[in-house]
């Protein structure tokens, strides 16, 4: 079995920047249910 990689090393950086980015739009917009009773 040849061992196939998920992303190559090239586009390893900004592979990592947008799912970084991507995880903190996405963490505030699930907490903005939550957090908006909490201030009103």
């Amino acid at each position: 079995m040849s061992k196939h990689k998920i992303v190559s090393k090239e586009n390893l950086l900004p592979f990592i920047l947008v799912a970084s980015l991507f995880f903190m739009w996405a963490l505030p917009s699930n907490l903005n249910d939550i957090l908006i009773p909490q201030f009103t």
